[in-house]
């Protein structure tokens, strides 16, 4: 959760550097001005500090002149609408991947999303009580295995998981 970088976009690293420029020989820096000179460093920042940012500019108080010079250093509404969208953005993708998740059909056979009293190994759906590994081939091609008569079942959940993983992507 924490660990994912968001990338701030050039545009916006022009007016920050800008805000630093402007302030850079000042004796006394404005609040947030070490903040700002971190983000221009790494030209990244982590999703708390990009919570941390729209929490300040969602309780954002024009009349308070400390909080007035932090909004100006952070670079006003082009700061607001960058951090309100991508973390929106973040928000969505966690959405779809859990709504995925939640409507997957497990292969107990009960036609609920419910793992109540699961034996199954997903992996190796063939044989429902198993709980050894998948035993997947991985000398022979999908397109052999086919024509040979074979069965694919084995792979399908593999499948299933594949087709998730690309619709996360794709959001």
């Amino acid at each position: 959760m924490e660990k994912e970088l968001i990338s701030i976009p050039d545009r916006l690293l022009k007016v920050l550097e800008k805000k630093v420029k402007k302030h850079q020989h000042d004796e006394e820096k404005p609040p947030a001005y070490s903040e700002v000179v971190g983000l221009l460093g790494l030209k990244t920042m982590t999703q708390g500090q990009a919570t941390k940012i729209k929490s300040f500019f969602d309780n954002y108080a024009p009349s308070d002149l400390e909080q007035k010079a932090k909004h100006e250093m952070y670079g006003g509404n082009s700061m607001m609408s960058f951090v309100n969208n991508q973390l929106q953005s973040i928000r969505k993708k966690r959405e779809i991947s859990t709504s995925i998740r939640r409507m997957t059909n497990h292969p107990t056979g009960t036609g609920d999303n419910s793992q109540k009293g699961r034996t199954v190994d997903r992996m190796n759906s063939l044989n429902t009580t198993s709980t050894e590994p998948a035993k997947v081939n991985y000398g022979k091609s999908l397109h052999h295995n086919l024509m040979n008569g074979e069965s694919v079942q084995n792979i399908t959940p593999l499948l299933e998981e594949i087709e998730r993983i690309k619709a996360i992507m794709n959001a």
